[in-house]
């Protein structure tokens, strides 16, 4: 998994293998969601026509930052926003131009304190936007087709000096324990329920029992860590909350045994 084509579908480039949610990429997946590659794992990315259909795109180039290794390579093309065919498209969702990277560059947000839950810092190499059909047709002001493209790196030593200023060791501050308030917050409304609906039963329980329903939780979280696809029946999130909420309770349950 060396080399990824980000929406490179059914044709990616040569030598890469595609990242798209249509049933023929080499790697099946919603990129506004969660990447199935471990952090640092990949040696170059190229994406082309993709980023303009992303709603997303604060999401999507920190799950490019986070799988890239360090001083490796990203190749972004899109359409220029002064192109025509920027305007055909109707799944196009954004307009994009030599300006649309800089905020993924570190100096901008840290310079503005813009806490956007940006965590990457790419240092930008290419900045270039070329003609590719200057014909103006029919009805249209634009030319044709305009192409913008950069090539960004994650540098560890650019990264060092314009880390985004809403990291502490890498993590966003203010981002993650809001996010960690709201999953535990969660976590409890969920034990709430299943505690009242199955009557109070897991304090009730033999230690076989109790401890049987951790190792249920585990086998399905290592099939999914072995295959790298998430089950039909429940996803992986909900089988994590299942097991934090299990080991909080066998934490209370080992305290009033005591």
């Amino acid at each position: 998994m060396n080399k990824i084509d980000i929406g490179g579908g059914h044709n990616p480039k040569e030598g890469f293998k595609s990242l798209d949610m249509c049933s023929g990429a080499d790697i099946v997946c919603d990129i506004e969601k969660r990447w199935p590659m471990e952090d640092c794992s990949v040696g170059e990315l190229h994406t082309q026509h993709t980023l303009e259909h992303v709603k997303d795109l604060i999401h999507v180039m920190n799950e490019m930052w986070r799988v890239m290794k360090w001083e490796s390579y990203a190749t972004i093309i899109v359409p220029h926003s002064d192109s025509a065919i920027a305007y055909g498209d109707p799944t196009h969702v954004r307009f994009m131009n030599a300006q649309s990277m800089k905020y993924f560059q570190g100096k901008y947000i840290n310079k503005y304190k813009l806490d956007y839950g940006i965590r990457c810092a790419f240092a930008e190499l290419v900045n270039e936007t070329k003609v590719i059909d200057a014909d103006i047709r029919a009805g249209e002001t634009k030319p044709y087709f305009i192409e913008q493209r950069w090539v960004l790196c994650k540098s560890r030593k650019y990264f060092k000096a314009n880390s985004p200023f809403n990291l502490e060791n890498g993590e966003p501050k203010a981002t993650v324990y809001s996010e960690m308030s709201d999953t535990m917050s969660k976590a409890y409304k969920l034990f709430s329920e299943k505690n009242k609906a199955y009557g109070n039963s897991y304090f009730e329980s033999s230690d076989d029992l109790r401890y049987a329903n951790l190792e249920r939780k585990w086998a399905r979280l290592k099939t999914f860590m072995d295959k790298k696809t998430e089950p039909d029946f429940e996803s992986v999130e909900d089988t994590l909350m299942d097991m934090a909420n299990y080991c909080m309770m066998e934490i209370v349950k080992r305290k009033q045994d005591r």
